[in-house]
């Protein structure tokens, strides 16, 4: 028994493919991963529970006090948080014992293989009820997947809530299908572009990722996730009335200082958004970060600047007329930062505005004839939009009548640049530089008249 019990551990490492994962701090983690990315999907690189440990050695394992207390406060935290399905304590105790057992009997094994890496265990009747995620680094992740009620897809992302095993904390997952080699240089780029902004406090911070083997319809196939924290929403779901006007203009500062980082770096967000950036209460003050770098570019990239990307109603119209007459959106750097400034603008005004819907209607006019090339004559077409616009434009600028009201006067010179963002021109548009510096000076007057 002793000798089967010996070759059957010997098979499983043998299965256990391990996929390298990343750190958020470590320097080496986007080579590390890369070749992850594109490797082919395997089967044997599928790793169930039951292929660890089987139910009725579960049973007969024993925990300590500390160990059921753990079991008893991962539960608590489940239930707490609404993190979906139907589990029940006994299934918390089940993780306790799985995790104990497989860090002693793995863990030697994981630590001795290169850095950077996760195993990504896959439920099995009696032993887990959802995944679990080993990390070399000792992170230990626990995942709700279509479970959790919040659970939703965007874009190439589904996002959900996983429980950090150790700190109890909940975290942020988001997971991608890798289904081909243009998604996984998609996924490449966003992974390369938080890890190189990974210090700045207003962009999403990446703290663990990696790549693992799952089936889907008797398909092998990978999947990238990586995990951030957990945010309470995101500004589309918040209106004037929930912010107080020194919030407004906190938050409004730290999601320009957040694309001022990511200019200086020579990136543009390009589907700058509300949904786009995330918002959370810590520390009596709201925290602000700027997140899904799907459709970033950096100014090296091959194609920068020649496609044209974002979400109907915030692209910039000088970027969808010169697509429309040119087939490029902007040539330089400047040009194409100017427009992220437009969408940062615009989910201001869409937030805040009283009359939300004004500029949407004639930006999602404009962006729908860039994106849709629909007829032969878009060029005249695309024009009378914006000559449209920008006629609204004017009329709202002389009639000077706010976007939105405060308490405070320095409201007013809020709503003077917010106006000045949204310029049809990228040239009249003022720079984040000057816009910060604004901003920051609105702050220190309001503060000063408290």
């Amino acid at each position: 028994m002793k000798y089967n019990a010996k070759v059957r551990c010997i098979i499983i490492l043998g299965l256990m493919i391990f996929f390298p994962a990343l750190d958020g701090f470590g320097k080496k983690l986007y080579k590390k991963v890369e070749k992850s990315i594109y490797a082919k999907p395997n089967a044997k690189k599928i790793i169930y529970a039951d292929k660890i440990l089987t139910v009725e050695k579960l049973k007969r394992f024993n925990l300590s006090q500390q160990q059921k207390q753990k079991a008893k406060s991962l539960y608590d935290l489940y239930t707490s948080h609404n993190l979906g399905g139907d589990l029940e304590s006994q299934d918390f105790v089940n993780v306790v014992k799985f995790v104990n057992y497989f860090s002693k009997v793995y863990r030697s094994k994981l630590g001795k293989l290169e850095s950077f890496r996760n195993i990504y265990i896959h439920p099995s009747k009696g032993i887990l009820k959802r995944p679990i995620q080993f990390f070399h680094h000792k992170q230990i992740y626990i995942h709700f997947n279509q479970f959790d009620p919040l659970s939703k897809k965007g874009g190439y992302k589904t996002f959900y809530r996983s429980i950090d095993y150790n700190s109890e904390e909940i975290f942020a997952s988001l997971e991608s299908v890798l289904s081909n080699k243009r998604h996984s240089a998609t996924v490449l780029k966003e992974l390369k572009l938080l890890h190189n902004l990974r210090l700045n406090p207003h962009i999403l911070f990446l703290k663990d990722a990696g790549v693992f083997a799952t089936q889907d319809r008797k398909e092998t196939i990978n999947k990238f996730m990586y995990h951030t924290e957990l945010f309470d929403a995101d500004l589309s779901l918040f209106y004037k009335k929930s912010f107080e006007d020194f919030e407004v203009l906190d938050i409004f500062l730290q999601a320009s200082q957040g694309l001022d980082e990511l200019h200086r770096h020579r990136y543009v967000h390009r589907d700058l958004k509300p949904a786009n950036i995330l918002l959370k209460f810590t520390n009596g003050h709201y925290k602000i970060v700027l997140a899904d770098f799907g459709l970033s570019q950096h100014y090296r990239d091959d194609e920068f600047g020649r496609s044209l990307r974002g979400t109907r109603g915030y692209i910039a119209p000088d970027l969808c007329r010169n697509y429309v007459v040119n087939q490029w959106s902007c040539r330089t750097f400047f040009e194409c930062a100017r427009a992220d400034i437009y969408s940062l603008g615009l989910s201001f005004y869409s937030i805040l505005a009283q009359r939300k819907n004004a500029v949407k209607k004639y930006t999602y006019g404009i962006n729908s004839i860039a994106l849709d090339k629909k007829n032969s004559s878009m060029h005249d077409s695309i024009q009378q939009r914006i000559d449209e616009y920008r006629a609204f434009y004017d009329e709202g600028l002389a009639s000077h009548e706010p976007l939105f009201e405060g308490k405070n006067d320095q409201i007013l010179y809020l709503n003077a640049l917010v106006w000045r963002m949204i310029h049809p021109d990228g040239d009249s548009r003022p720079t984040l530089e000057t816009i910060i510096a604004e901003l920051n000076s609105m702050k220190t007057a309001m503060r000063a008249q408290q």
